[in-house]
C-alpha cells in the first residue's frame, strides 16, 4: 500500500496567507518565483509573519499555535482570559491563544488546545468561519450581525444600520460600498479601487489599503473620516450651532485629526461625487478656505432645488480614512415670497410674542405687537420683478385697525427695500410712523426713492420723498418706543454704520441688534462687517479703535436698564444666549483688533470684488471656535481703514484713548458720567 505524504493534509504558510487580504513589499531569498510571493511579502511587511535568517520556509506545515499568532496579530485582539489549557506552558504563543480562544476563533477540546499540532485544512475552515461575521457575494442591502470580520465582494452594497466592530473587509470588486446609519468601530481594510462611503455613519476604527493614497507602512493606524460643519439637515447634532437648511450661498467646513490632510471632491445630484483621492481638490484649514455650494437660480414659479453631495477622505502618515459622505439640498425661494415663523433660541425653542419674517436672502425681520400698535425692525430686499410685500404680510399677522410702525435699526440696502409699502395710505390714516436714526435719514429717503418709484407706488421720486417725510420720525439714545404694554429702550450704536439703534425690551431681556451686535452664521465666517469705514456714506462704519469706545458706552446702558436674555440679530440663524459670554467675547475680538493689528488677522471669506482694493484688503478677526461653540465672535475689516487715521500700517501702538470711563456707585448700575 502507498503512503500518502502527511503534510499534505495540512495547510501550509503559502497557502495560509493567499487566503488574507492584504497589501504590499519585502523579499525572502527562498520565496523568489513562488506562486505565493506576492502574498508573503506583503504580509511580512506588515509585520504579520516573521522568516528566519533571510528564508520564509513557505511550504512548511503550520502549526495550531503559529496559526493563533498570526490572527492575533491580523486582528488586533485587546482581550486576554486566564489560562484554561491544560497543555498551554508559557511561550510566544501563549497570550495569542488565549485572545483567540477569548474571541470564540479558536477552540480547544475543553481541557487542552494542541498548540503544536498542525493545523489542517478543515479547521482553517472553521477558524475562518468563526471570525467571519458575514460574506456578501450578491448586491443590495445587508446588515451584517455580530463582531467578526465583514467581507464584501459583490458591487452595488449598502451596508444599513450594523454596528461593524470587526474589520470590514472590502473586496477589489465591491467598488463603492455604502454604510448608512452604521456604527464603525473595526478597520476597514479596502483593496484595489474600493471605498467605503458613509451616510449618517460614525467611523472611528480608521482604515488602511484602497485607491487613495494608503499604503501599508508607517506601523500607525488610519485617521478616522472627516466631519463636516454645517451638516445636512436631519444630521445636525447641536440646533445652537445651526444647520444648513436656509436659503443663500453656502459655505461647508470640513475638519479632521490633527495633522491629517483632507481631500474631497464634489458634484451636483446625491452621491454624484467621485471617490476623492490625494490627487482630489485639497482642503485648507477652516478659518481660510471652504467649500462653496452656490444656491440655483432663483424662480418666480415657485422654489427651486438642487442635491450637492460632498465626499471626503482624510490622510495621514500615508493612511487613508473611509470615504465620508454627504449630500446638501439648496433651496432658492422666489423672490416674492417671505417666509414666516418664530425664532428659535440654541435650544430650539421658539421666542415667544415675536414673530420671525425672512426674505429671499433670509434676511430677518421681527414683527412685535402691542396693545395700541405693532412694529416690524428692518425692511429687507425687495424685487420690482418679482415682488414681496413686507406690509401686506405683516398686516395679515396684525389685523385691520392698528398701526405698524417700521422701525430702520440701520440703512444698508438688505434691511430697507421695502420701506416704501408702510408710506400706503391705510396705514398713514392709522398714524403709523417709519423711524431711524437721524444719522440715517437721507441714505433711508434714497431708498425710499428708488424703491418706491422702481414699484411704481409712486409716480416719481418728489411724491416718494413726501410721503416719507410725512410718515418720519427719528429715535435717538433715551428714547422709549411704547407700543401699549410693551416698550422698547432705543440704545445708539454706531460702527457696523453709523445710524445704528438697537431696542431692548427690559420685560423679556430681548435685545434687537440688526447688524450692531453678533451675526455669527454657522455656514460663513463673516460676523458683521466694519470693513467701509468713511468710503461711503451708505454705508459708513467707524473705526474699530471708535467702535470699541461706542461698544463698552452702549453694553454699559443695556446693562443700567435690565439683564439681557436673548439677542435677536439680523442674519442670525440661532438666536444668541444674551447670558452666556458672546458679548464678552465681541469685546475681547474688537480688542484684539485695536491692540494687534494685523496680527490678529486671517483671510476672510467675505471680500468684495466689485469694490476696489476690497478683495486684496478685507481680513477677519475671530474669537472663539465657530465649530463647537455658537458664541464666536468674527469680524470682518479693512487694511485701508480699520483704525483711526495715524493708527494703522505698524503704529497700533500709538493708541492711547481711554476707550470708555465709567463711575459706579458701589452695588448699583448705571454709569454717573
Amino acid at each position: 500500500m502507498k503512503r500518502k505524504r502527511i503534510y499534505a493534509w495540512f495547510i501550509t504558510v503559502a497557502m495560509l496567507l493567499t487566503m488574507l487580504p492584504s497589501a504590499f513589499a519585502v523579499s525572502f531569498a527562498d520565496t523568489r518565483g513562488h506562486w505565493a510571493e506576492d502574498e508573503i511579502n506583503r504580509w511580512s511587511d506588515r509585520g504579520v509573519i516573521q522568516g528566519h535568517d533571510g528564508d520564509f520556509e513557505p511550504n512548511s506545515p503550520i502549526t495550531r499555535a503559529d496559526m493563533a499568532v498570526i490572527i492575533d496579530r491580523v486582528m488586533d485582539y485587546q482581550t486576554k482570559v486566564e489560562n484554561n489549557f491544560a497543555d498551554l506552558g508559557t511561550a510566544y504563543y501563549t497570550d495569542p491563544i488565549l485572545r483567540v480562544a477569548q474571541a470564540g476563533v479558536m477552540q480547544g477540546d475543553g481541557k487542552n488546545v494542541r498548540p503544536k499540532a498542525n493545523i489542517t485544512r478543515a479547521e482553517v475552515v472553521k477558524l475562518l468561519d468563526n471570525m467571519i461575521s458575514d460574506y456578501i457575494t450578491e448586491s443590495g442591502t445587508a446588515t451584517p450581525k455580530g463582531t467578526g470580520i465583514v467581507i464584501v465582494k459583490a458591487s452595488g452594497v449598502t451596508l444599513n444600520k450594523a454596528k461593524l466592530s470587526g474589520t470590514v473587509v472590502l473586496g477589489g470588486k465591491a467598488g463603492e460600498v455604502k454604510a448608512t446609519e452604521c456604527e464603525i468601530t473595526g478597520k476597514v481594510v479596502k483593496i484595489h479601487n474600493s471605498a467605503l462611503v458613509t451616510s449618517g455613519s460614525t467611523s472611528t476604527g480608521g482604515s488602511t489599503g484602497g485607491s487613495s493614497g494608503g499604503s501599508s507602512g508607517g506601523g500607525s493606524s488610519a485617521p478616522a473620516a472627516p466631519s463636516a460643519y454645517p451638516l445636512p439637515e436631519g444630521q445636525e447634532t447641536s440646533k445652537s450651532l445651526g444647520v444648513f437648511n436656509y436659503d443663500m450661498t453656502y459655505f461647508v467646513t470640513l475638519t479632521a485629526q490633527d495633522g491629517a490632510d483632507i481631500y474631497y471632491e464634489i458634484a451636483e445630484g446625491a452621491d454624484k461625487a467621485a471617490v476623492p483621492t490625494t490627487a482630489s481638490k485639497k482642503f485648507e484649514t477652516y478659518q481660510y478656505r471652504q467649500i462653496e455650494i452656490t444656491q440655483p437660480t432663483a424662480s418666480a414659479e415657485g422654489p427651486v432645488t438642487k442635491t450637492y453631495n460632498v465626499k471626503a477622505i482624510a490622510v495621514k502618515n500615508g493612511r487613508t480614512s473611509s470615504v465620508a459622505n454627504w449630500n446638501y439640498d439648496v433651496t432658492s425661494i422666489p423672490h416674492h415670497e417671505l417666509k414666516v415663523g418664530a425664532p428659535k433660541d440654541w435650544n430650539g425653542n421658539e421666542v415667544p410674542d415675536v414673530t420671525l419674517i425672512q426674505d429671499y436672502d433670509s434676511d430677518k425681520m421681527y414683527l412685535v405687537q402691542g396693545t395700541d400698535r405693532a412694529m416690524v425692525l428692518d425692511a429687507g430686499y425687495f424685487d420690482a420683478d418679482d415682488a414681496a410685500n413686507l406690509y401686506e404680510t405683516a398686516r395679515k399677522i396684525v389685523g385691520e385697525g392698528k398701526p405698524i410702525d417700521l422701525i430702520i435699526g440701520h440703512p444698508h440696502p438688505d434691511h430697507v427695500q421695502m420701506t416704501h409699502q408702510f408710506l400706503c395710505a391705510e396705514n398713514k390714516a392709522l398714524g403709523a410712523k417709519v423711524y431711524v436714526n437721524e444719522r440715517g435719514i437721507e441714505v433711508l429717503r434714497d431708498y425710499v426713492k428708488q424703491f418706491g418709484v422702481s414699484s411704481k407706488m409712486f409716480a416719481d421720486e418728489a411724491a416718494a420723498s413726501e410721503a416719507y417725510d410725512a410718515q418720519l420720525e427719528t429715535l435717538k439714545n433715551g428714547d422709549v418706543y411704547d407700543m401699549g404694554g410693551t416698550k422698547f429702550n432705543v440704545i445708539e450704536l454706531p460702527g457696523h454704520q453709523v445710524a445704528g439703534i438697537m431696542l431692548f425690551d427690559t420685560a423679556t431681556g430681548n435685545l434687537f441688534t440688526t447688524d450692531q451686535i453678533g451675526n455669527n452664521r454657522a455656514h460663513i465666517t463673516d460676523s458683521f462687517w466694519m470693513q467701509f469705514a468713511n468710503l461711503s456714506p451708505t454705508f459708513f462704519a467707524d473705526s474699530m479703535d471708535v467702535y470699541l469706545s461706542s461698544l463698552q458706552i452702549a453694553l454699559e446702558r443695556v446693562d443700567s436698564l435690565g439683564t439681557i436674555k436673548r439677542i435677536l440679530t439680523g442674519h442670525n440663524d440661532v438666536v444668541l444666549d444674551g447670558t452666556a459670554s458672546y458679548l464678552d467675547i465681541l469685546q475681547t475680538a474688537v480688542q484684539k483688533v485695536v491692540d494687534e493689528g494685523t496680527d490678529a488677522m486671517t483671510p476672510t471669506l467675505r471680500t468684495l470684488d466689485s469694490i476696489n482694493g476690497y478683495l486684496e484688503n478685507t481680513k477677519t478677526v475671530v474669537v472663539g471656535d465657530r465649530l463647537k461653540n455658537i458664541n464666536w465672535v468674527g469680524i470682518n475689516v479693512n487694511l485701508q481703514n480699520y483704525l483711526s487715521d495715524g493708527y494703522r500700517n505698524g503704529n497700533e501702538d500709538k493708541i492711547a484713548d481711554l476707550s470708555n470711563l465709567s463711575v459706579h456707585k458701589q452695588g448699583k448700575k448705571g454709569n454717573l458720567l
